[in-house]
């Protein structure tokens, strides 16, 4: 019994270990990823307001002004197609 149990429990934790390993890559792909987002967003503010941004500021009761002011709300709203894949919200 307690030789079957030692046995089951090797196997339970190279299971762990494979687990960790996966959540560890994933971890490591969508930090790549949000990062690359980011200097995206961060070039697209060096640049003037304009469609790449993909926002529209009536639909969030914004002018364009509004958006020019405020970095850190556009690159938010910015590329909404993908941020919400990388949010951390």
């Amino acid at each position: 019994m307690l030789v079957d149990t030692a046995r089951y429990t090797e196997k339970e934790i190279d299971s762990l270990d494979d687990l960790l390993q996966l959540r560890k890559s994933v971890g490591i792909k969508y930090f790549k990823k949000w990062q690359s987002l980011e200097e995206k967003k961060n070039k697209l503010i060096d640049q003037d307001f304009n469609k790449s941004w993909e926002i529209n500021p009536e639909h969030y009761g914004l002018k364009i002004d509004d958006l020019r002011d405020n970095k850190i709300l556009s690159k938010y709203l910015m590329l909404p197609k993908v941020r919400h894949i990388y949010s951390s919200h």
